[in-house]
């Protein structure tokens, strides 16, 4: 499957009560995004849960705690290139 989107990075700020974030490009398994907040990757289960994999509208990242205010969010999607 082609992937027509270049959009692979979305950027918020925390604002130390908002736990949810959108992607707005499809993703085929939650281990294609990279989550961080200030600055430190982050990791799923542990500080996060995905939905919408699979979606071609995307999706959100949903934190098990809101980032701390003013805190810099960001998700970047990395697709793994596939040959056929």
């Amino acid at each position: 499957m082609t992937i027509s989107s270049e959009t692979n990075r979305w950027a918020y700020t925390g604002d130390g009560a908002n736990q949810d974030f959108a992607f707005t490009n499809k993703i085929f398994a939650s281990s294609d995004l990279s989550v961080f907040v200030a600055d430190m990757l982050q990791t799923e289960s542990t500080h996060y849960s995905v939905s919408g994999v699979g979606s071609e509208n995307g999706g959100t990242v949903s934190f098990l705690s809101a980032p701390a205010s003013a805190a810099s969010v960001v998700i970047v999607r990395a697709v793994p290139a596939t040959i056929g």
